[in-house]
């Protein structure tokens, strides 16, 4: 039996924080832009020399609303860490290099062969029911993770999770896993205090160790936080507090920082994204994004476990016959790049494969061996949402198919629908987001032969790629304490990809956020230490924002 469409809503955040549809960079893309994407700066935030001022509500233009906060049951993407990050606290977070490094947490150390780990918490620590964070505290919520439907592949992995002294866990493996903290950085990592885990409605009312505490939230409208006055992190927050605001469609995100209705937007619509930047920079706005590592991939994937495309001479001739760059021309205003993998260029995992180049008079020949051995012509069904830029670069490639005897039928669906198809296996291809951290280990749920199950069965791997060699190379990745070995261990698993092309690669996502000239903090957040922190649009931290007059 299939599973419903609201569980695999629930089902899908906590590896990516971000996995998604196609789609979910879209909307409206009237809010017209410069035509050119190749001088746009997306890194203008003014230096202020002045110290942190008190006091204020700094008001948040979100792109999406999220079924609930709690971090073990409810699905997150961006827009939900975003508001999780202000209720609560996470025990790990990139510092600007990738690497995990302790926030909520004092210390994370693995033993030599990285089979078990210490979390160190820090003494003094209190949720806002004011009961302490402390080792029984984190043991429940990893054990509720481990538990959860939603959460518990992200966690296979571990064995058991033990209270070695009041601050001090130990997490136990099933094998060796040297990337374990950057789990995390995660869903996995926020934690709720065991009361909110306990109340049958805490997913309405949060509560964190965060520097704010929950006031109310009505859903698809607002949710208000005010400042934590026991906050652990000294002299902070410097808010009074935040109201986050629900603003899907991307022209009134634009349009309310234009009127100054809010402070802050987060947006991936690159019409929005060219304009705002372009304005930016006579001092209207600040801009910033992720580092260039941490984009997410925009592709269609291909169903292996039915026809057509459990023939590889199929998936073949699909990804032959993709043009990327128009993609992003046609689709994004050439804003998002050509995506060439899991990893952008920048990153110290990215390699070279064997993966198709755009070649529509070769696709057209694989297509005439396809149909001689077949006996018919290529024809499959895509689904994808009704964004007009996904339909525009969907109807292209539609016609671009069509010139070599291909038939590509497209299907739009809503979301839920088109999510629900995907993870139960009822699709042939579907769009699709993925990716976007600095390693795969985020990943491993969606792209390893262990979470694949036969269609009509829920199966968080998607494509349903049943590929021992490249599962390998994950474990030896999560194995691996060394920058060298993972570093053979992705190039494994991206020449894998190329070769059995579970997934058609489009363009490289950018999520932006944009603020007002009077907000500070927010694009350069520390660590509890004084260290910086990494520009992430997902991982933004308002406990150091502040608002100048």
């Amino acid at each position: 039996m299939s599973v419903s469409r609201s569980c695999v809503i629930r089902v899908l955040s906590v590896c990516l924080g971000a996995a998604s549809v196609l789609g979910a960079c879209g909307g409206d893309s009237s809010d017209a832009g410069p035509a050119r994407s190749a001088e746009v700066d997306l890194d203008q935030v003014a230096e202020y020399e002045n110290p942190p001022r008190l006091g204020g509500t700094l008001r948040v233009g979100l792109n999406a609303e999220t079924d609930g906060w709690n971090p073990v049951a409810n699905r997150w993407a961006s827009s939900a860490y975003i508001v999780a990050n202000a209720v609560f606290d996470r025990l790990a977070a990139y510092d600007p290099e990738g690497n995990p490094q302790p926030y909520l947490a004092l210390s994370l150390e693995p033993n030599p062969d990285a089979t078990e780990w210490l979390i160190g918490l820090r003494p003094g620590v209190l949720f806002h029911d004011d009961t302490p964070l402390d080792a029984d505290a984190v043991k429940t919520n990893l054990d509720a993770h481990r538990a959860s439907p939603l959460t518990a592949t992200a966690l296979l992995a571990v064995e058991r999770v033990e209270v070695v002294d009041p601050l001090t866990v130990r997490v136990v493996m099933n094998q060796p896993w040297a990337t374990f903290d950057h789990t995390l950085t995660a869903q996995t990592g926020v934690m709720a205090a065991p009361s909110m885990l306990a109340d049958p409605d805490g997913a309405r009312n949060p509560v964190g160790t965060g520097p704010f505490t929950f006031v109310d939230w009505v859903p698809d409208s607002t949710l208000r936080v005010e400042a934590n006055p026991t906050y652990w992190r000294e002299g902070m927050p410097y808010l009074d507090a935040v109201e986050f605001r629900v603003l899907a469609d991307p022209s009134s995100r634009a349009a309310a920082i234009r009127s100054g209705s809010v402070d802050v937007v987060e947006t991936n619509d690159p019409a929005s994204i060219l304009s705002l930047a372009e304005e930016a920079r006579d001092g209207t706005f600040q801009v910033f994004t992720g580092d260039p590592e941490d984009t997410s991939v925009t592709m269609v994937a291909l169903n292996l476990a039915a026809p057509p495309f459990d023939d590889p001479l199929a998936r073949r001739i699909v990804a032959t016959g993709t043009d990327r760059q128009s993609s992003s021309e046609i689709g994004y205003l050439g804003l998002f790049p050509p995506a060439e993998g899991p990893f952008d260029r920048s990153s110290p995992y990215f390699a070279e494969t064997d993966y198709p180049a755009y070649d529509l008079e070769e696709a057209r020949r694989l297509h005439e061996q396809y149909q001689a051995e077949n006996g018919e012509p290529l024809s499959y069904t895509i689904h994808i949402p009704s964004t007009p830029e996904i339909r525009a670069v969907t109807e292209a490639a539609q016609e671009r198919f069509r010139s070599i005897g291909v038939e590509m039928v497209i299907e739009t669906m809503d979301q839920a629908t088109l999510i629900a198809d995907a993870l139960n296996g009822n699709y042939q291809a579907t769009g699709w987001i993925l990716f976007g951290d600095p390693t795969l280990d985020r990943s491993y749920s969606f792209i390893a032969a262990g979470t694949v199950r036969p269609p009509g069965q829920l199966s968080l791997n998607f494509a349903r790629n049943d590929d021992a060699a490249l599962t390998a190379a994950l474990d030896e990745s999560r194995a691996a304490p060394d920058l060298e070995t993972r570093v053979e261990a992705y190039r494994v698993v991206q020449e894998q990809l190329a070769d059995r092309l579970p997934y058609v690669y489009l363009v490289r996502q950018r999520f932006v956020i944009v603020t007002t000239p009077s907000v500070h903090g927010l694009a350069d957040w520390t660590f509890p230490e004084g260290a910086p922190g990494r520009r992430t649009p997902a991982q933004l931290i308002t406990a150091g924002a502040w608002l100048s007059p």
